[in-house]
């Protein structure tokens, strides 16, 4: 229900929610995008030209920034949750990549664990939601009183990695989320 109620021309577009019948599980239905994730694209690349990585990163910040203004916190920003959308040449809220023969629509996708801050009770202290290698380190410590800073801090440790082709921190989930608040982060070039 949270998801539903963003509508940006850079988040996935949510088409239902519910509950399945019969049944205590629920569900998000969401629009289909044609396309591959960030993920996908840095794992053939490896990394991106920091301009690229920019390019496609702005419109992402946009989308949350729009989220924040709502109330609403991603908690899970990484790259396999940035879609990009293939489309043609003039397509609206496109961007282009030199590298690429096509124009991408970034988008934000899977707010499956966002929180909206005026219901905290979905959040309970001492649980750790996230991704480890792009948690910020309030997350990290379980703590509750997450704000957009922490999709911010993903934001960036995703620019990072866009950018050096590697995660900010590597190693164990412990070791990872143990780095994230102790570690200085470091870039080699």
């Amino acid at each position: 229900q949270t998801a539903s109620k963003l509508q940006h021309p850079h988040i996935v577009r949510t088409l239902r929610v519910g509950v399945a019948t019969g049944s205590d599980s629920a569900y998000i239905a969401m629009e289909l995008v044609e396309g591959e994730d960030l993920s996908s694209l840095l794992a053939s690349r490896r990394r991106l030209a920091a301009e690229e990585s920019c390019l496609l990163l702005a419109p992402i910040a946009q989308a949350l920034a729009y989220a924040h203004k709502r109330g609403i916190i991603h908690r899970d920003v990484k790259p396999s949750n940035i879609l990009l959308r293939t489309v043609g040449a003039g397509a609206p809220n496109s961007v282009v990549l030199d590298s690429l023969d096509y124009p991408l629509v970034p988008l934000l996708s899977d707010f499956g664990i966002a929180r909206a801050l005026d219901v905290p009770e979905l959040t309970h202290a001492g649980r750790t939601v996230g991704t480890p290698a792009f948690m910020a380190p309030e997350q990290c410590l379980g703590r509750r009183n997450i704000d957009h800073r922490a999709d911010l801090y993903a934001l960036g440790a995703v620019l990072y990695r866009c950018i050096t082709g590697r995660q900010p921190f590597i190693g164990s989930t412990v070791q990872i989320l143990h780095a994230h608040v102790y570690e200085p982060l470091t870039i080699d070039d």
